[in-house]
């Protein structure tokens, strides 16, 4: 039998509108002033970062969901992670194309790093 490492609030599944209570947006200063999550995102991306620090958001995504099923940043009023990396402003992010399509792959790296 497999446990269950994935936990989604039931909230966050209904239509999005006035009625239903969805979480707001929090700005950067909010976000930059939860230490849980600034301290889950930068744990994340050193854990999934290459040798020249840089990790793919898809496995920052999948270390999170290990360390934190509980996570999602829907909760904070971001429909992607890609959006709250963005909002956040405490990583460097870049595109980079993959092969000869159009498919891009989101990088990331934390800034103070540098």
């Amino acid at each position: 039998m497999a446990a269950c490492d994935k936990f989604i609030f039931s909230e966050l599944l209904r239509p999005k509108d006035e009625t239903t209570g969805a979480p707001a947006r929090k700005a950067t200063k909010e976000l930059k002033q939860d230490t849980k999550l600034t301290n889950l995102l930068r744990s994340a991306v050193e854990a999934a970062s290459d040798d020249s620090d840089w990790a793919p958001l898809s496995a920052v995504g999948s270390t999170m969901a290990k360390q934190a099923p509980e996570f999602d940043a829907r909760n904070y009023g971001y429909a992607k992670l890609s959006g709250l990396i963005k909002a956040i402003g405490l990583f460097e992010i870049e595109e980079r194309a993959v092969g000869q399509g159009p498919h891009k792959l989101l990088f990331v790296k934390n800034k103070e790093k540098n």
